[in-house]
């Protein structure tokens, strides 16, 4: 059953880590792809040693509508697990073109096993979630930060979107999803930072009822990071859901002692209404 989504979000976090850095910024946030790269992929041109799934497929970016499963982190700036991974423009996939760039991540909930050519491919399932992850840095504690995205679901998967929750260090966000196919959707996540280096991922919890043979499939583009200043930091913790969201689907993560408040709230009630 789809839940219904909505378009964008706002979500005010405070956030502990331990180092020190200068200017915040996030590592590849277009997913943009060497030549070649190595992972558990297909494309066009990828080898298994033909082309198909499996272990240390090597696919051929240069020649576009390519995708991969977990290419490796060195290629990419992320760390991609289970059914994670990049795909180009045009690729099998179907995705639209993002708002910047040729490509875009995507994260995949499939009940089944993909086998080809000698090769199995890792896709998420309720032992392997998806996700991608990286490592902020260039912090300033006590700064508030908009973590921007946009999101879309996979136009002719049968199942419908992976559902998908955004962490900063240890506090969460519900689980989000888009409400439409074909289209970008701009989602935000504002977070105070207490130091100058956090972790963030992009995870898809499995759906534990997901039919036999059906998958989810949700992109995501155009990650970036901007400073809002300083400010005094949340205190709490207290949450409210957003308009239009169904409550079966969105759940608070527990986090440590340092997790402080968290807001949610539609987009539009903090910056512009434009559309994604």
């Amino acid at each position: 059953m789809r839940i219904a989504g909505y378009k964008t979000l706002a979500i005010a976090m405070f956030v502990a880590a331990s180092v020190t850095g200068a200017s915040a910024q996030v590592s590849n946030g277009t997913f943009t792809p060497p030549a070649t790269s190595v992972g558990a992929g297909w494309g066009t041109s990828s080898s298994f040693p033909a082309p198909g799934f499996g272990p240390n497929a090597t696919v051929n970016w240069a020649l576009g509508s390519q995708y991969a499963y977990d290419p490796v982190t060195a290629d990419f700036g992320w760390t991609f697990n289970g059914g994670a991974g990049v795909q180009q423009n045009g690729s099998a996939w179907g995705f639209t073109a993002p708002p910047v760039g040729s490509q875009s991540a995507f994260l995949q909930d499939y009940n089944g096993t993909y086998c080809y050519n000698g090769g199995c491919v890792p896709v998420g399932n309720s032992g392997s979630p998806s996700s991608i992850s990286q490592t902020l840095t260039g912090l300033t504690q006590g700064t508030q930060y908009d973590l921007s995205f946009y999101m879309e679901e996979r136009s002719y998967n049968i199942g419908g979107y992976a559902p998908v929750v955004v962490t900063v260090g240890t506090a969460s966000t519900p689980q989000l999803a888009p409400n439409s196919t074909y289209v970008w959707q701009a989602y935000n996540v504002l977070f105070y930072a207490s130091a100058t280096s956090e972790s963030l991922s992009f995870s898809s919890p499995f759906p534990s009822d997901l039919a036999y043979g059906s998958d989810l499939d949700t992109g995501i583009a155009d990650v970036s990071i901007t400073s809002l200043g300083g400010g005094p930091s949340p205190s709490g913790p207290t949450y409210s859901l957003p308009e239009g969201g169904a409550a079966s689907l969105y759940m608070l993560l527990a986090g440590a002692a340092c997790f402080g408040a968290v807001l949610f709230r539609p987009r539009n009630t903090f910056a512009s209404r434009a559309q994604a």
